[in-house]
């Protein structure tokens, strides 16, 4: 959308809102947030620096106002009047990414509004400011929001398309694996296999669906729905599957590969731990390896392995081990395998930044 015609919809909203580039320069802000941020009512340049009005630190600022470019769904943050009428003031706002212009005159834009679905303390404020001295014809304004709707709708189905494109890119090369085997299972064993991915990657999107996210999911959730529909369909009553897992949030690159990796090693377990069906136990855990870092570990109770007993095991030049190792460095982690008192799987990587976290003043 032309940025203009983008400042002519935004200055309609009957709700504070500031457009920014990404170095917190306040390229627009409509008639509710100038009375907020002291600005003249006059004129759309020289309305200074975002990171200048707060009680925050400035770098503190900057540093979610990246963090917030790096994603396209809303986040929410707080801050603080520093000065002027609304000092002290705490603001509750929300702010998300888009791009501006096109071809080589593309940039980065954060969109930053009122978020009225959190305290209420914007509508307590609004009483003291100005309201819209004027409106677009009724046809213009219908106009631009369905031009903004049929962008969105655009980035939503390129978004798809990729994703798609890339789940579809990682069952080929799984296949790939499995075709380069000397000896395997035979195809029907292959074909379950290759259905336990397939069904391992639709969680992660069943997931994002149901928290009508675009971008992360609830790794913990995610989990626990490959081990229930394990439990449901091939586990045998006499093992089973025990787990404890921190919630944390994970987009969807890390959360792809991660569900891979647990359903490999479950199912390695399920094949060879237990001869006879077991009983037994599989544990699994997802947990933080210092600040920033997460691992996760999969043991079985079972008969235990040594180097050699079966490449699909996972040995150190198997085909499991291949795969596992192939996902692990899509994570940019490490996977290793220890062997006493059964076999345990223990992969250590670091997620992605989720941009609704560590924001400050955020609550």
């Amino acid at each position: 959308m032309n940025e203009d015609a983008c400042c002519r919809a935004l200055d309609l909203l009957d709700r504070e809102v500031l457009l920014l580039d990404v170095s917190g320069s306040v390229l627009f802000a409509n008639k509710e947030a100038r009375a907020l941020i002291d600005a003249p009512m006059g004129g759309d340049r020289d309305l200074g620096s975002f990171t200048g009005l707060w009680e925050e630190r400035a770098e503190e600022v900057r540093k979610a106002l990246r963090r917030l470019a790096g994603t396209s769904t809303w986040q929410p943050f707080t801050l603080t009047r520093a000065s002027g009428a609304h000092g002290g003031l705490r603001m509750n706002m929300r702010a998300r990414a888009f791009v501006a212009g096109e071809g080589d005159a593309r940039e980065m834009r954060l969109l930053v509004t009122a978020d009225s679905h959190r305290e209420r303390s914007f509508e307590d404020h609004r009483r003291l400011i100005r309201h819209l001295n004027t409106r677009l014809a009724k046809g213009s304004q219908t106009e631009t929001l369905l031009t903004t709707l049929l962008d969105n709708e655009r980035r939503l189905h390129h978004e798809l398309v990729h994703r798609v494109k890339n789940n579809l890119s990682l069952l080929i090369s799984l296949l790939r694996f499995d075709r380069g085997r000397n000896e395997g299972p035979d195809p029907g064993q292959q074909l379950e296999e290759m259905e336990r991915r397939i069904l391992s990657i639709a969680a992660v999107h069943d997931l994002l669906d149901q928290a009508q996210e675009t971008d992360f999911v609830r790794a913990d959730l995610l989990i626990e729905k490959i081990c229930r529909e394990m439990e449901q369909a091939v586990v045998p009553g006499a093992i089973r599957i025990e787990r404890a897992l921190t919630p944390v949030r994970l987009h969807i690159s890390d959360a792809t590969p991660l569900a891979l990796i647990v359903n490999e090693l479950v199912t390695n377990a399920l094949k060879h731990a237990f001869p006879g069906g077991g009983p037994g136990r599989i544990t699994i855990e997802l947990k933080k390896n210092g600040v920033e870092k997460l691992e996760a570990v999969v043991h079985d109770d079972g008969i235990g392995m040594t180097l050699g007993d079966d490449e699909d095991a996972g040995d150190d030049g198997g085909h499991g081990s291949l795969i596992l190792r192939s996902l692990a460095q899509q994570l940019g982690g490490d996977i290793v395998r220890s062997v006493g008192g059964g076999t345990t799987w223990q992969l250590v990587f670091m997620p992605k930044d989720d941009p609704s976290a560590d924001q400050p003043a955020v609550h």
